[in-house]
């Protein structure tokens, strides 16, 4: 699993810089804060922080918080161990719901039942994952449009975040998705 970290690291890295050329500061700010899962997954620390850091700085700036907490209680384990250094993850903190510091899992070890997500979910997300549209997702796999979305809302719920790169990101940091 350490191998598709670093592999989504990588990727995560040269997508932020793309949309930070592109003067894209939302999309910085949730690709920055996914990065640092997913450095954090990878035990580097240091990394984690610099990308973390990155995320809440511009998030603090224009007053995102929606993002962070839409990464589930993971990110609210990253942020109550950077609050000190980050003053501005106190305010994401307190955004988050009462029951995400209990379910605040390692977020070096996430976790997901092996059967979350059911064999057709998992082909869609593949596709997605691929950089297919949801129309080129149900030729691919003869459905219609409005099957694939359905297919996504159950994805996004069962993986607890509500952006198709979201969706790719914490499937990787599950296993769940092989290149």
């Amino acid at each position: 699993m350490s191998a598709r970290n670093a592999e989504a690291a990588v990727l995560l890295r040269a997508i932020a810089a793309i949309a930070e050329a592109d003067g894209r500061t939302a999309s910085v700010i949730e690709i920055s804060a996914m990065l640092a899962l997913a450095e954090h997954a990878l035990n580097d620390g240091e990394a984690a922080l610099v990308a973390l850091r990155r995320a809440v700085e511009l998030a603090a700036a224009h007053g995102f918080v929606r993002t962070f907490v839409d990464l589930g209680p993971t990110m609210h384990g990253l942020l109550a161990q950077y609050q000190r250094t980050l003053p501005y993850a106190r305010t994401l903190l307190a955004a988050f719901p009462s029951s995400a510091a209990s379910q605040t899992a390692s977020p070096a070890s996430p976790q997901l039942a092996s059967d979350a997500l059911n064999p057709r979910e998992l082909e869609v997300l593949r596709l997605v994952a691929q950089g297919l549209s949801n129309s080129e997702i149900a030729t691919q796999l003869i459905l219609a449009v409005g099957t694939v979305k359905k297919h996504l809302n159950n994805i996004f719920a069962k993986l607890d975040v509500s952006s198709r790169t979201q969706a790719v990101a914490r499937a990787r940091a599950y296993g769940l998705l092989e290149e």
